[in-house]
C-alpha cells in the first residue's frame, strides 16, 4: 500500500507534457491534429442508356445522316461527363 505524504508534489516541467489520442494518433494536448484532405466523391458515370438517348437526340437534331453515329456517341460522353 502507497504511503501517503503531506509534503507538496513537483509541479509538472515542459518535458512533462499531457497527450491525447486522436484518430488513432498521439497528439500532444492542446494542439489540433491535422485535419485529412477530403477527396472530393467521384460522380458516378454516366449509363449506357442516358449516353444513347442523347446521342439519339443529337443524331436526329442532325438531320439523320447516315454513318455509324460514333460521333455523336462521343459528344454525349462528354456532355454527360460534364454534367
Amino acid at each position: 500500500m502507497p504511503r501517503l505524504s503531506n509534503t507538496p508534489q513537483a509541479q509538472p516541467t515542459q518535458a512533462a507534457r499531457t497527450f491525447r489520442l486522436v484518430g488513432g494518433r498521439v497528439t500532444p494536448q492542446g494542439t489540433t491534429p491535422p485535419t485529412p484532405a477530403r477527396a472530393a466523391t467521384p460522380k458516378p458515370a454516366p449509363s449506357v442508356d442516358q449516353i444513347r438517348q442523347l446521342a439519339y437526340h443529337k443524331w436526329e437534331a442532325a438531320g439523320s445522316p447516315p454513318g455509324d453515329g460514333v460521333a455523336f456517341w462521343l459528344a454525349a460522353e462528354r456532355e454527360l461527363a460534364e454534367h
